[in-house]
Order: C-alpha cells, then structure tokens, then sequence
C-alpha cells in the first residue's frame, strides 16, 4: 500500500482579537516626543533614534496580527483591500508634505534649499529615500548628519517595502503552517544583524543601520504571540511581567548612556563625529544600542498585548501621550521640513555639534506652527482621507461578496 500524502493544515491563530489597543498609540507618542528632542540637538539625543525601531516593532506586530486575524476569520486575506487601507493612511499627507516642503524651500529664497528638497521629495515619493539617502550614512566621513529637508523619510520608504511583502509572506506563511521556521528566521537574522552591527559592519547601503532587524522582531512577535495558549497560567502570566519589567529597565538604560542626560563617563557617542575616527575605533552606540533597544522592545510589547492590566499599559494609556500618538504620523512628517526650511532661513548652525541654534523666539514659533499645522493636517487631510478608505473598502468587499 502506497502511504496517501496529507494536506498540510494551515495554521490556526490561538490570540483572541486584538481589537483597539491605546498603549500603542503612547507608544508611539512618546516615540515621537524622542525624535523631536533627537531632530533639534542631535548631539544630546542622539540615541532617542530608537523611537523608530519602537515603530517598527509595532508595526511589524501589529501589520502581521492584524493579517492572521483576517485569515482566521475569512481563510483568506484580500490584498487588494490591504494595500487600498495603506494607500488611503499613508498617501494623502505624505504627497502633501512633499509638495508643501518644495514650495517651502523655493520660497525661502536658497537654491542649495531647493535643490535637496527636490531630490529629497523625488526620492520619498517613490519610497526609495532609504537606498538614495541611507540613514547613517554620515558614518563614512564621520561627520554629523546633513540637515536634508525630508531626511525622516527614510523609515517611510523601509516600512513601505515591509507592507509590500507583509501580506503575501503571511499567507505564504499561514497556508503552509510554517510559522516557528519564520520565526527561526527571523531571530536568527536578528542576531546576525546584532552581530555585523557590533563588528564595524554597516551592510549593503547601510542597511543594517535602517534597522530592518525591528521589523523582524516585531513580525516574529506576531507568530510567537499566535502560537501561545490564548490564556497563560498564572506562573506564565507572573514570569512575563517579570521580563518586561527587565526590558523596561533595560531597555531605559540603553537609551540613556547614548544621551547627554548621564555624566559623561558613561556616555556613549553615537558614531565618530570628528572626521578621522572609524566606527571600529570606539564603542560607539550605534553599534550594540538599536540590538538591545529592539530586543527589549519585542518583549515589552508581548507583555503589554498578554497583560491588558500591567501598569505599563496604564502609563502608556494617559491620554497626553495617545493624542501625541495618534496624530504621530503627521507629526512626524512635518516636523523636519519644517524646522530645516526656517532655521536654514533664520538660525545660525552651531559648529561644534552641527545642531541649529536658533533664537528662542523663533524655537517658540516653531513648535506652535507645528502644532497648529499637525492638527489642521490631522483633522482635515489624515482622518478624512482614513474614513474615506474605511468606506471604500467596505464598499469593495460589498460588491465582491456580492459577485461571489
């Protein structure tokens, strides 16, 4: 007798919905708080850059669960639909922003302005700003960062090209139950990025300084996250509160030896700023700071999801930080053009640290037209445009089921 080859089972999520979760939306608050203070004195904060890898990991969790639910409840995943919600979220305020920072720039008068905002804007609004303009680039000649108009929108073109792969891997990955090899996959490319990062290497474009190794922590989270009972026992509840209480420690300790809020012995510089030094000449941040912080992020944020009552959760929950949260994506379009557009018009730039050095006043008018601008773009382009999708794509599901 011939043995009958059985079909694989698909995998089977065991979470219970995840629903609408507030913290990550302080999460994403206080993100944004860190990149501010890391944009306007780089010197001092410079490792207040984790705020991106606390985006993707959410990001890479979020996108993936999200996906895994949509497969369990329909054993499908639309993509059409998947990708026309990220157009509708993400499009409308970046194109503005691009076409705003272009205006800006001409009317300020500076041509070398104009220029980088032309090819700055060019390469963000075909998501390529990560390959044109590498984040860490600056390490090659170790200066400081050059001050480009839209030089944020590097992480925008990294997690653009994670959605573009996101929904066919996870319906790869869910129609052939090949969840735990993802997922050792994932921590072993983790751990071969901690590594490369920790002996000097930068990889091809200075990839592994875009931090593609948050979003594979954040995506694996998912799987680990779908394969748990749906109810720990109380020991497994208690042992996972006690990790993310070391990754909260841990993870706050890491950032700040990469500031200037510890006395300088204990200090870690980012990279070689002095022009001579090579990454391999010094511990520098860069090279273990983004491996722990994202670590610790991945278990932080399946304790947050597996705890709805940890008192981490309530401190992420105030409602300062998820207002600042949910209006981060405008926020964290608008900031740098517009802080590069007017202290390039109307500030001096200090020489020892490459950090503007405006007055107060004209700090002061900053930080009121971003606010203003972030709420009028909030209410009037963002949210309009995200309801508008909502109802586009329920209407395209209609007619699909209909024609089904």
């Amino acid at each position: 007798m011939f043995a009958t080859r059985t079909e694989q089972q698909p995998m089977q999520s065991n979470a219970a919905g995840l629903g609408y979760f507030g913290p990550f939306d302080g999460i994403r608050g206080i993100g944004m708080i860190m990149v501010l203070l890391a944009h306007l004195s780089y010197a001092s904060f410079s490792s207040f850059a984790v705020a991106v890898d606390m985006f993707f990991v959410i990001s890479g969790f979020l996108i993936t669960t999200l996906l895994l639910e949509e497969h369990d409840r329909s054993a499908r995943i639309d993509m059409g639909n998947f990708f026309w919600r990220r157009a509708f979220r993400l499009f409308p305020m970046l194109y503005a922003t691009l076409i705003a920072t272009v205006l800006g720039a001409w009317a300020s008068g500076h041509r070398d302005l104009l220029d980088r905002a032309v090819n700055d804007a060019a390469s963000a609004a075909f998501y390529v700003y990560h390959v044109v303009h590498p984040v860490g680039i600056e390490i090659e000649t170790s200066r400081f960062p050059e001050h480009r108009p839209l030089i944020q929108l590097w992480s925008l073109s990294v997690e653009e090209h994670f959605y573009l792969i996101a929904a066919f891997m996870t319906l790869f990955v869910v129609r052939r139950n090949l969840a735990k090899p993802l997922i050792g996959l994932f921590l072993g490319g983790w751990a071969f990025i901690a590594v490369a990062r920790l002996t000097g290497h930068v990889g091809p474009r200075f990839a592994w300084y875009q931090r593609p190794d948050s979003l594979m922590i954040g995506t694996a989270l998912a799987y680990v996250h779908a394969l748990l009972p749906a109810q720990l026992s109380e020991s497994g509840q208690r042992a996972l509160r006690a990790a993310g209480a070391v990754a909260v420690a841990v993870l706050g300790i890491t950032i700040l030896v990469g500031t200037k809020l510890v006395p300088y012995r204990l200090q870690r510089q980012f990279s070689p700023y002095d022009g001579t030094s090579r990454l391999t000449d010094d511990w520098y941040w860069g090279r273990f700071g983004f491996s722990i912080a994202n670590l610790c992020l991945g278990i932080l944020v399946l304790t947050m999801v597996r705890n709805r009552d940890w008192i981490v959760n309530r401190f992420l929950s105030l409602r300062g930080f998820r207002a600042i949260g949910v209006r981060s994506y405008c926020l964290y379009l608008l900031h740098v053009p517009l802080a590069v557009v007017l202290f390039e018009t109307f500030a001096e730039i200090n020489p020892d640290t490459g950090d503007f050095a405006p007055s107060a006043g004209l700090a002061g008018g900053y930080l009121v037209a971003l606010v203003v601008l972030t709420e009028v773009c909030h209410r009037f382009i963002e949210q309009p445009m995200i309801a508008y999708g909502k109802r586009f794509v329920k209407r395209r599901r209609t007619r699909s089921t209909a024609t089904a």
